[in-house]
């Protein structure tokens, strides 16, 4: 699920982009987060058959997503539209996301962490 969201995201992100503007990263972003959600409710069912949606956890996503198109607006009247300033904002918004979720939800700092150990 997680290659998925990365391949959607990142496809979503330049092409959103390059066609909306850089309010298309959070779209995108939103996009992603709904896809994922999507995917992980069917890939559950599959498994036990009973769902908690985590409605917190949803929220600090759409928080997150809010917080990296806020970051993200004042860029779109300073930098140009060339595909490197693309990538480059893509990545700055990936980040701005990714810092804010982090910051915010325990669980998502928790996995992070467990992973961490698990490739050290």
């Amino acid at each position: 699920i997680s290659t998925v969201a990365f391949i959607i995201n990142v496809i979503l992100n330049v092409t959103l982009v390059l066609t909306v503007g850089w309010t298309g990263a959070a779209v995108a972003t939103a996009v992603t987060a709904g896809v994922v959600l999507a995917l992980s409710y069917y890939a559950f069912i599959r498994e036990i058959c009973s769902i908690s949606v985590p409605v917190a956890e949803l929220t600090k996503q759409v928080f997150a997503a809010a917080v990296m198109s806020a970051g993200l607006i004042p860029l779109k009247t300073a930098v140009g539209s060339s595909d490197v300033m693309v990538i480059a904002v893509v990545l700055m918004g990936g980040i701005i996301y990714f810092i804010t979720l982090i910051t915010i939800s325990k669980e998502i700092r928790s996995r992070m962490l467990g992973l961490t150990l698990s490739v050290v």
